[in-house]
């Protein structure tokens, strides 16, 4: 049970943000899966990032609860991070514009965050098929399905499972937000994990074991995540780099019991050396040669895991034989479509 003599968290606290792009075919699912909570928010902030397909029409007039906003296209983490900055509640929601909300999801968050806690509450997400999508039980097997747990201060989460809940479940007060850093505008993708990295180290963090998200991932059209351009991919991949770097800088902490750094140094250095062999790929297709050799170097020190080293030394040695495979792969061949 809840021990902290705060007041209860009610629907009236909490801000959903929902940014878009170019989602003018199903952003009013989204909200309209908010409208239709069983306990409905303080209000809906929809955070438009340039859209070009008239998507402000659909907001000319709108449900009073509802909040249109634009700005100059951003990426992701800026279209949130402004509609925080919004934000007239203590508290904040994610959903994005393709995903939806099962009717009881805000309930049920509340119901557990003033049973057992926390500032941090995530939920279990579905794929379109059913198919569970959010790491909860890598992250704690002996959680019972539809069972709520409070962590305090998980810093072994980010070990536990290269998986983590999903932004698209996370409730959280806007003071703990804006304390680990908000998203960081500088990353493409990833901004999620490395914001769950913070999270965990700061504060403690709730897991409600229930599939209340439901998950999108047949897209018509391309949104503020989806990519197929070989140059953007490397920059994506700078960016995975960059979350697992958030992560090493996070266990690096004075106190730790030494055998178990290890344990978890080893863990972060294989997730580093498959992201940085992906990256020598994407620098050999860009005809980046140096930077290839290097990153495959890089790979085969820090990885432990035998597939990953097998094919950064490959690339190394025999590169020339793969460029034109590579540019395939990553998009970059402009005489066929990518494999």
């Amino acid at each position: 049970m809840a021990t902290s003599t705060s007041a209860l968290l009610t629907p009236g606290d909490i801000s959903v943000v929902i940014p878009t792009y170019n989602r003018r075919h199903c952003v009013l699912s989204a909200v309209e899966s908010v409208l239709n909570q069983t306990r409905v928010p303080l209000e809906i902030i929809v955070v438009d990032d340039g859209s070009t397909d008239g998507t402000d029409t659909l907001f000319a007039t709108s449900h009073p609860l509802v909040r249109y906003v634009s700005k100059a296209n951003g990426g992701v983490s800026s279209a949130r991070n402004y509609g925080v900055s919004l934000a007239r509640g203590s508290w904040v929601a994610f959903l994005d514009s393709d995903d939806t909300w099962s009717t009881e999801k805000i309930e049920r968050q509340i119901d557990c965050v003033n049973q057992y806690g926390g500032e941090v509450c995530f939920t279990g997400t579905r794929l379109d098929g059913g198919r569970r999508h959010d790491g909860i039980s890598e992250l704690d097997p002996s959680l019972p399905d539809g069972e709520a747990r409070l962590y305090h201060q998980p810093l072994a989460f980010i070990v536990q499972s290269d998986r983590h809940p999903l932004v698209q479940s996370l409730l959280l007060r806007k003071s703990i937000f804006q304390a680990a850093g908000q998203f960081d505008e500088h990353l493409q993708v990833a901004e999620d994990t490395a914001l769950f990295y913070r999270l965990v180290a700061r504060t403690s963090v709730l897991l409600v074991n229930e599939t209340l998200v439901n998950l999108n991932r047949q897209r018509s059209e391309a949104g503020l995540s989806d990519c197929r351009d070989g140059r953007k991919l490397a920059r994506h991949y700078d960016c995975y780099i960059h979350a697992q770097a958030v992560a090493l800088s996070l266990i690096l902490k004075p106190d730790t019991d030494y055998p178990q750094l290890i344990g978890q140094l080893k863990k972060i250095r294989h997730r580093l050396a498959y992201f940085i062999s992906r990256r020598a790929e994407l620098a050999f297709a860009l005809d980046d040669t140096a930077a290839g050799k290097a990153l495959c170097l890089e790979a085969v020190r820090l990885s432990s895991d035998l597939r990953t080293s097998a094919r950064s030394l490959l690339y190394l040695t025999l590169h020339p034989l793969f460029t034109q495979r590579l540019k395939r792969k990553w998009y970059l061949d402009t005489t066929e479509p990518g494999q």
